[in-house]
């Protein structure tokens, strides 16, 4: 069963073993988590401004080198000069190629991430290119690529791209040229003080350091970091293969770049990437960068998840034996209890001498000892009383029928018939053979249950005898719905409330006599039968005494020696072949003559 006492104990048991645990688990897991996110967020923040801080200074050497061309210790402003002149003071000794020569090789000495420098005089119309540390210059030679870089006059840092030479061709001035991954550092050469542009200074850097301090601030294998420009392209990127490109269209990009601080984290949950977002701003005026770090929650939250593994594996091995220890406790706890429902069982299908094997001296074991007593209680009282009850009223139907019908009467009927038939006297005849009908319906004892139908013929012909007696003084209304003729009664329910006018409510008026009978079924299934008449009734207080005393168990016992035991006899025998649920209504009033109203069920009860 579902509401098995044994099921539901189950339940509570594993219940309050595993909710209680679980829901620690669950608010461990959630503190712990938290707590590894707000650390997390912390360390990175902290982690991303140190690399920021080192990015921002190593650009700030180069844009201090930008002013060599302004003034060198060892050449003056002789550099500047011949980019504003076209041409070297009066006096110089040595020309413009080699001062532009020695100035851009001092220039790379500086640092060993320089992998190119380009100059270029726009008086002269000449670009200088150091590559490999060779220099080599050409004229009306401008590089394409120019056109797409901001010449701002604080100058211009390009993301990582492919290095070229500037519009010189490589494979006549550099026999070896080979092309890497730079960042370039674009600046425009001003006439100071005023912002005309007199020549283009470019130095282009290889991705080394750039590299080393990227892989200090995250852990490869496991996060990411990206270094990306305003415009969604990477300059670096743990994924080497992306570096160059343009992620502009990528979800977390816009996201990251729509952030109004220079620093802080979000989290992002979508199909490519689930985890947690760290960021830091790199501003100034020749760049704007963001270091972004990514980390996903399988690696931020392993440790927590570890533990967790941990904790279920206890659980787990908890929970089987809990479940074992908690169904040897229900199987022991309720299997009294089950052995007691299997004797009930056995008990209500008429076994009332099962045993109970139930010794136990705990609750079950008191219930079983109380149980047996109980049954035998009950045998008790079937055998000497309820068994006595069903014969003393068998007893009185056989007494009540043989008072009405004697065997010799309706042998006699049947000579007299006979002899009438003879005198062709075919009315006597009728007479006759109505009441030899109602002997016979009355001598049968074999037959004690029988359809509605054969009451109301039996009713019928009594009534038709009490005719021949009162003649057209007498007038009889029989109503039965189709549907319930074939319902099975016991015999003599209608008969004996019919003749009720006959022996209590005739008056010496020549007032005539009216009988109505109606059966039907109700409305909730039921079938209703109501006999009414016209005598002369009899008082309210008498109808409420009949009334209480119908409503009580004993009704035939306490009218027994009443001139109304017909109305008993008619209700306990429906109540024993029906059910106890039916009930008599009677009706009545001085002068305004006699009604019993029935109800009854349709369906059998257990008493039959």
């Amino acid at each position: 069963m579902k509401t098995s006492l044994r099921k539901k104990l189950m339940i509570v048991l594993l219940a309050a073993t595993i909710l209680p645990i679980s829901i620690s688990m669950f608010i461990t897991y959630q503190r712990t988590t938290s707590s590894i996110t707000k650390q997390a967020m912390a360390e990175n923040s902290k982690l991303l401004f140190q690399g920021e801080s080192n990015l921002a200074n190593y650009f700030e050497l180069f844009n201090k080198l930008f002013n060599s061309v302004y003034y060198d210790a060892n050449a003056g402003d002789a550099i500047f000069r011949l980019l504003r002149d076209g041409e070297l003071p009066q006096g110089s000794t040595q020309d413009g190629q080699s001062l532009i020569s020695s100035t851009l090789r001092s220039m790379a000495m500086t640092n060993p991430d320089i992998f190119q420098i380009r100059l270029s005089v726009n008086k002269t119309d000449t670009t200088y290119l150091l590559a490999n540390d060779l220099i080599r210059s050409s004229s009306g030679s401008a590089a394409p690529e120019d056109s797409a870089i901001d010449w701002k006059p604080e100058g211009y840092v390009e993301a990582t791209h492919a290095s070229h030479p500037y519009g010189l061709d490589e494979r006549k001035k550099f026999t070896f040229y080979f092309s890497k991954p730079v960042v370039s550092f674009h600046r425009p050469v001003l006439d100071i003080p005023s912002e005309h542009e007199i020549g283009r200074l470019s130095i282009d850097l290889s991705l080394d350091y750039i590299r080393s301090i990227s892989e200090m601030l995250y852990t490869p294998g496991k996060e990411e970091l990206w270094i990306v420009n305003a415009s969604g392209d990477v300059v670096y990127s743990s994924s080497e293969d992306l570096i160059g490109t343009n992620i502009r269209n990528e979800e977390w990009v816009d996201l990251l770049l729509k952030e109004p601080v220079n620093s802080g984290n979000f989290n992002l949950r979508s199909s490519r990437f689930d985890g947690l977002i760290a960021y830091q701003k790199l501003t100034a005026g020749y760049m704007d960068w963001t270091i972004v770090k990514r980390i996903p929650y399988d690696h931020l939250y392993s440790g927590a998840r570890q533990i967790t593994r941990i904790n279920m594996l206890v659980l787990g091995c908890f929970l089987l034996v809990t479940v074992i220890a908690t169904i040897l406790i229900s199987y022991r706890m309720t299997e009294g209890i089950k052995r007691l429902i299997g004797s009930i069982n056995a008990m209500q299908a008429g076994n009332l001498q099962v045993e109970i094997p139930i010794q136990s001296k705990d609750e079950i074991g008191v219930l079983a000892r109380r149980f047996r007593q109980l049954m035998a209680q009950i045998n008790h009282l079937i055998l000497r009383e309820y068994k006595l009850e069903i014969a003393n009223k068998t007893y009185q139907l056989k007494a009540l029928q043989a008072q009405v019908h004697p065997h010799f009467l309706y042998n006699a009927l049947q000579s007299i018939g006979t002899l009438a038939l003879k005198n062709q006297d075919r009315n006597l005849y009728k007479l006759i053979a109505s009441l030899g009908k109602l002997m016979r319906y009355h001598m049968n004892t074999e037959e004690t249950v029988v359809p509605l139908k054969k009451e109301i013929e039996h009713v019928k012909a009594y009534l038709e005898l009490q005719k021949q007696r009162f003649g057209e003084q007498l007038h009889i209304r029989i109503e039965t719905e189709p549907s319930v003729e074939n319902i099975e009664v016991p015999k003599m329910i209608i008969q004996p409330l019919a003749e009720n006018i006959f022996k209590h409510g005739m008056n010496s008026s020549d007032k005539s006599i009216v009988i109505a009978i109606q059966c039907r079924v109700t409305s909730d299934g039921g079938l209703a039968l109501l006999v009414e008449d016209n005598g002369q009734g009899i008082a309210l207080e008498t109808v409420l005494q009949l009334q209480a005393q119908l409503e009580r168990p004993d009704s035939a016992e306490s009218l027994s020696r009443d001139e109304h035991i017909g109305l008993a006899n008619v209700l306990m025998r429906l109540r024993l072949f029906f059910n106890t649920n039916t009930t008599m209504t009677l009706r009545s009033a001085p002068g305004e003559g006699f009604a019993v109203r029935i109800h009854i069920g349709i369906e059998k009860g257990d008493v039959q």
